[in-house]
């Protein structure tokens, strides 16, 4: 596999109606993909820079999680100054439970980062 198939099934995309950043992922997950979606993040607040970003992860279709990629999205994407709040939905119960942990390691707080069953909620709680 080349070093970017991995970047090719996931989006982030700017939802003008909802005022978000979405990123979905589908399918497997490493470093390359956490780097793309920082990139991604820095692009959207230069473009709006007057913006409160809040960031949607789909982790619907997400598998194989790289370890080295869970810590980058702890460190460096629950904790990036540029997003007021992070939310995802998608993962099995024990996934989030795993990931709350993650974000109570980070130091990011439960105001910045939470995680949800359904994307209703989290979008509900993204928009508070």
């Amino acid at each position: 596999m080349k070093k970017n198939e991995l970047s090719k099934s996931h989006t982030t995309k700017w939802d003008k109606e909802k005022q978000i950043i979405i990123h979905q992922v589908d399918g497997p997950y490493g470093e390359e993909d956490v780097n793309e979606l920082l990139k991604k993040i820095t692009e959207f607040k230069k473009q709006m820079p007057d913006t409160n970003l809040r960031l949607l992860l789909d982790l619907s279709d997400a598998h194989d999680i790289t370890s080295q990629a869970r810590k980058m999205v702890a460190g460096q994407v629950y904790k990036h100054p540029d997003l007021q709040r992070v939310s995802s939905f998608g993962l099995s119960t024990f996934a989030r439970v795993v990931n709350k942990f993650m974000i109570g390691a980070s130091g990011a707080g439960s105001d910045k980062v939470k995680v949800f069953e359904k994307e209703s909620d989290a979008l509900k709680w993204l928009k508070e």
